[in-house]
């Protein structure tokens, strides 16, 4: 979405097309990736000023209605979130827009709103590297807390950026094992 209110979907029409002609799954990747460097300019900015939380939150429900809208259920999984912890063991949520101006909000709100246009699809929260220790224990902290303000998260996309020579089997058992503890599937993304 290049400028405010306009979307162009003909080619994820003719993908999704594509995915049922031929009884493919598709996973929607994804609705908010919470990095300022991937969120479209205009977002951030509102009459010359940084966005306020409820334009923010705003654009943030337009755009899931209108995407998860369109698609819904017929998108098996959706990445609604991607990227939001900060990576190693400093701070908790990485710096942006997103957090700068609501907290954790965004993440509770795009989730719920994701679930309205697609009750039936698989909602994960999408990141990296959460077999370290330190970004872990922030997924559990994420999680725990998300699940207790009820956004509706079913599942944490873990990104697979393994060499074959050095996958970190004990961190992977570890988080496995933390989220099969908070009642959330995993898969590989």
């Amino acid at each position: 979405q290049a400028v405010e209110g306009e979307f162009r979907f003909d080619q994820c029409d003719a993908f999704v097309k594509f995915a049922e002609d031929h009884q493919l799954q598709m996973v929607g990747h994804c609705l908010v990736w919470a990095k300022d460097d991937r969120t479209p300019e205009w977002w951030l900015v509102e009459d010359g000023r940084p966005t306020s939380r409820e334009k923010l939150l705003e654009r943030m429900k337009a755009h899931i209605d209108a995407v998860v809208g369109r698609y819904g259920d017929r998108i098996a999984m959706w990445d609604v979130v991607n990227e939001a912890l900060a990576d190693g063991n400093a701070g908790y949520l990485r710096e942006s827009v997103w957090t700068r101006t609501t907290g954790e909000e965004f993440i509770v709100r795009a989730f719920q709103y994701a679930r309205e246009k697609a009750p039936h699809a698989l909602l994960i929260y999408n990141d990296y590297r959460c077999d370290t220790p330190g970004k872990r224990d922030k997924l559990v902290r994420l999680i725990t807390s998300l699940k207790s303000q009820n956004a509706p998260v079913d599942a944490v996309g873990l990104q697979g950026h393994y060499e074959l020579d050095s996958v970190p089997f004990a961190g992977l058992e570890a988080m496995l094992q933390a989220m099969r503890e908070l009642n959330v599937k995993v898969v590989v993304s």
